[in-house]
């Protein structure tokens, strides 16, 4: 292997998954980029940039919970560990504990191996120690309908449980917050936080979602496709999937680009909280169009499928890279009514004989509402992050009204579960604005689907047993 330092090369999963978390802990950048860059770059074959994906996002998730259990079998604090070897042992950790593709000797031998890799004195025998001393731990593993919540269990994935032989959380009985936070790797704030919103119940459940793996989830672009062409596509390959009116949902391990029909633009991977918004906004063929936060562009396309490729959009948002990539999609799919612009020229497209018949502001949120899939937010997310945002949303809000048509619509939309963001936001807007009226709202919650079960949370959108992110949207009009 050829090293750098103490760096590992990029010549399996287990080192991609490493080196994406290291480089993220110095970097600050998303994994999501992190992890694109190296596996671009890496010749391993697909079933491991699979895994390597696995590794580094579920880690990423789980890292409050891996360095609790960690710290409590390490004799120095977890600062003062080399980040090679404590990712290592993350990673390593990971996979015992939420992989049951993996038998416990194979990741804790892998771990060891690659500590032997980064040549620091030491470090092998300190992770074999380690990852064996959690292991001796474990008692068991059941359904979680066999152990209520304890000190000693610790909730995985598919339903499952692990006990451990000695208490290893807070007792939740009397500290249910600090419970939660360490056995399902949330911030404690945040946990505290949603304890006075919602029930524990819904706050765990609300937890194991965030910790889901996230489903693939395709909106069928029927513009160029139906659902049934696309099935008929995904079957010659053999993905697993669900169909739902224009949704196809994908739980195959698999990259939307190496999708068949991806390059010919017949469908955009699109959450189906995210699918619900656009169709409340009732734009017609012909109409016309802003939608004020624009990119990625997956609400902008949507909208202009359903107007049938007639009218026009303007596709506003302050980043033109992030611009770029909505013209990007536009062409891909085929749209063409769709021209982008960033927030400084909006006012070349508008005037006072030439408003707007419909106004989305998708607005820039906590994004509460998706932390299954933005991995690294819960750990960067901030109480003064919430309250920041919604001086945003009320600008957003407020700015937009001379923007509108007198008999125009404007949709509110966040992808937060937060209150403040949301409901509490729009009404103190209309206590402002006494000229318009709320004519429907829809708070989701993030939706999981349980191997054992058909039946969940409702969302308001769909069958139940599709998964979901959470989001917020209120339509708005002129009384």
């Amino acid at each position: 292997m050829s090293m750098k330092g103490n760096d590992l090369d990029n010549s399996n999963a287990r080192n991609i998954a490493v080196n994406c978390l290291i480089t993220n802990q110095k970097t600050g950048n998303y994994i999501q980029d992190i992890l694109s860059e190296l596996l671009n770059r890496s010749t391993i074959i697909s079933k491991d940039k699979g895994l390597a994906t696995e590794l580094a996002y579920g880690t990423c998730r789980q890292i409050i919970t891996l360095d609790h259990l960690i710290s409590q079998k390490c004799n120095r604090p977890l600062r003062k560990i080399n980040q090679n070897i404590l990712n290592i042992l993350r990673v390593g950790l990971y996979q015992m504990l939420f992989l049951e593709s993996i038998p416990d000797f194979a990741a804790i031998d892998e771990a060891v191996n690659q500590a032997k890799c980064v040549k620091l004195k030491g470090t092998d025998g300190f992770v074999n120690a380690i990852l064996r001393a959690i292991q001796r731990n474990i008692e068991q593993v059941v359904t979680q309908a066999e152990s209520p919540m304890s000190r000693n269990s610790l909730y995985t994935n598919n339903n499952k449980c692990i006990i451990f032989k000695e208490a290893v959380f807070a007792d939740p009985k009397k500290q249910l917050a600090k419970y939660i936070h360490l056995s399902y790797s949330h911030p404690i704030w945040l946990i505290e936080r949603w304890l006075k919103s919602f029930s524990p119940e819904n706050v765990i459940n609300l937890c194991k979602a965030n910790n889901a793996r996230p489903p693939l989830t395709c909106r069928v672009n029927t513009l160029k496709c139906t659902p049934e062409k696309l099935s008929l596509l995904f079957d010659e390959i053999n993905i697993d999937y669900k169909c739902f009116n224009q949704t196809i949902q994908i739980y195959s391990s698999i990259s939307p680009e190496s999708l068949p029909g991806f390059n010919e633009g017949y469908f955009t991977i699109q959450d189906i909280a995210a699918q619900a918004v656009a169709p409340i906004l009732n734009a017609q063929r012909g109409l016309r169009v802003l939608d004020l936060c624009a990119a990625p562009g997956g609400k902008t396309t949507h909208l202009a499928e359903l107007m049938n490729n007639q009218g026009e959009i303007i596709a506003c948002d302050i980043n033109h890279k992030r611009l770029n990539r909505i013209n990007d999609n536009c062409h891909r799919l085929g749209i063409e009514i769709v021209k982008t612009c960033h927030l400084d020229q909006l006012s070349d497209y508008y005037d006072s004989s030439n408003l707007f018949d419909r106004i989305l502001i998708d607005a820039p949120c906590s994004n509460t509402g998706v932390l299954s899939k933005r991995v690294e937010l819960r750990h960067r997310l901030k109480p003064n992050h919430i309250k920041e945002v919604t001086r945003t949303q009320r600008e957003l809000l407020e700015n937009s009204l001379h923007l509108l048509k007198p008999e125009g619509k404007i949709l509110y939309s966040t992808c937060s579960i937060e209150s403040i963001e949301n409901s509490k936001m729009i009404e103190t807007f209309l206590e402002n604005h006494s000229d318009l009226t709320l004519e429907q709202q829809h708070q989701i919650m993030p939706n999981i689907i349980l191997p054992d079960t058909e039946t969940q949370t409702k969302t308001g959108i769909g069958p139940y047993n599709f998964c979901s992110d959470g989001g917020y949207t209120a339509l708005l009009s002129y009384k």
